[in-house]
This record gives C-alpha cells, sequence and structure tokens, in this order.
C-alpha cells in the first residue's frame, strides 16, 4: 500500500470517528481529536477531548489536558480504524527487518506520516471547520509512550493546527520542558 491510499484510508477512518463525537456529545463540545499509535506504530486508534473531559480533569491544569491526548476522555473502540489497522498489519507482516537493519524506523516514519496526511486531508476539505472555527480544537497525531514528543510532536502540531492554537502548544511545552 502507498502513502497516499494509505493516508486516504485514514483520513475516511478518522471523519467516522470524529462524527461519532461530535453526533455524543455536540460538536462545538469536542475540543480535541487525535490518532494515538505507540512507538511500534502497529496499530492506531482514535481519542477526542471533549469540554466535560476537560472540565472534569483533576490532574494538572488545563493545558495538561488539551494538549496531552493520552489523558482524553473519548476512546473510540469501534471499528472505524479497523481496516486501517489491518492495513497497518500487513505492512508490518511483509516487513523486510531481516536484510534491513533500518527497516522498522522506515515503517515507523511511514506510518507517522500517513496518519499526519490523513488528518491533513481532513483539514483542507475543511471538516474540522474553517481556520477561525479551528482556534476551538486542537488536532494532532501522537504517540503514548515514545521519544518522537520531541523530535516529531511539534512539528506534527504546526503542521495541523491554526497559529493561535500552535502558539499555546509551543508556550505548554516550553514551559513542560524547561520547569
Amino acid at each position: 500500500m502507498n502513502i497516499k491510499n494509505l493516508s486516504e484510508l485514514i483520513k475516511q477512518a478518522a471523519k467516522v470517528s470524529f462524527s461519532k463525537s461530535c453526533e455524543k456529545h455536540g460538536k462545538k463540545n469536542v475540543i480535541g481529536f487525535s490518532i494515538l499509535s505507540h512507538d511500534t506504530a502497529d496499530s492506531c486508534g482514535p481519542v477526542a477531548a471533549t469540554r466535560a473531559g476537560l472540565d472534569n480533569f483533576e490532574y494538572g491544569t488545563k493545558n495538561d489536558f488539551m494538549f496531552s491526548p493520552v489523558e482524553w476522555d473519548e476512546f473510540d473502540d469501534g471499528p472505524a480504524f479497523d481496516k486501517v489497522n489491518e492495513e497497518i498489519g500487513k505492512l508490518y507482516d511483509a516487513g523486510d527487518y531481516e536484510t534491513d537493519p533500518d527497516w522498522h524506523n522506515k515503517f515507523r516514519e511511514f506510518i507517522f506520516e500517513a496518519n499526519v496526511r490523513g488528518l491533513e486531508l481532513l483539514i483542507q476539505e475543511e471538516f474540522f471547520g474553517s481556520d477561525e472555527q479551528r482556534n476551538d480544537i486542537f488536532i494532532v497525531f501522537c504517540l503514548s509512550d515514545s521519544e518522537t514528543f520531541k523530535t516529531h510532536e511539534p512539528s506534527w502540531v504546526k503542521r495541523l493546527n491554526t497559529s493561535l492554537v500552535s502558539e499555546r502548544y509551543y508556550k505548554w511545552w516550553d514551559e513542560q520542558n524547561n520547569a
């Protein structure tokens, strides 16, 4: 599968999941959307942040909730990403890890980029709203536990969010890393 096809598949799955969260909570009450994976990148799934989740967050600041998808309150374990994860599994199983020592790193980067591109496609369609409306929502591809928080996530935030949201994230990021 090429990156264009996987990104399109991710876009469609994210569209279903985000719509489901909006139906459940009301679009104005969904304040964050992320595709969450882990360091091995062998699967991914959607998660959303809601105003209720933010209001009930007890550990840290409101920004600790807003910019930390692993803290969010709406994990979608429905079938939206089944096909995506099936394709990722096929790609993983076809990996050439015996003859290419850098295979897994290339695989991870491919999966990371496909997820970010899938979200970018939705942004280009204004699925999450106009730029002005997107000042009220945080969009990101995120890993649950990885060094990529420092190496990748800041650039993903910039690609997927408005300048206003990105600036708030970077301010929070600086506070976290310089404390």
